[in-house]
C-alpha cells in the first residue's frame, strides 16, 4: 500500500546549502501566488496540502515549494528548496 497524497513518498537528503536567490524565489512565487490564488493550489477540508511548484535552475537543479505548504498563502525563501540530485531508481532525492 503506497503513502496517501500529500505525503512524502521519497527517501530525502536534505543538507545545508547557500541561501536562496531572493529574485529566483520572486520569479517562483509570481506564479506560485497565481496559482494560489486560483485555488490551484490550498488545503483539503482534512488539513492535507495540495499543489507544489518548481522552476528548472540550470542542467538537473530546480528549486521547489517544500511539502504540505498549501496552507500557506505567501510565501517566502524558507518554503522553497533546490533539488539538486535525484534517482527515480532509487526513490531518492538530495536538496538543500
Amino acid at each position: 500500500m503506497g503513502a496517501p497524497d500529500g505525503v512524502v513518498k521519497y527517501h530525502p537528503e536534505h543538507v545545508i546549502g547557500p541561501a536562496l536567490w531572493p529574485e529566483v524565489v520572486a520569479a517562483a512565487n509570481r506564479w506560485r501566488n497565481r496559482f494560489y490564488d486560483n485555488g490551484i493550489i490550498g488545503v483539503y477540508p482534512d488539513g492535507t496540502g495540495y499543489g507544489n511548484t518548481s522552476m528548472r535552475l540550470d542542467g538537473r537543479r530546480f528549486l521547489v515549494t517544500g511539502s504540505q505548504t498549501g496552507h500557506i498563502a505567501r510565501t517566502d525563501q524558507r518554503h522553497y528548496a533546490v533539488v539538486e540530485d535525484w534517482s527515480a531508481e532509487r526513490n531518492w532525492v538530495r536538496s538543500w
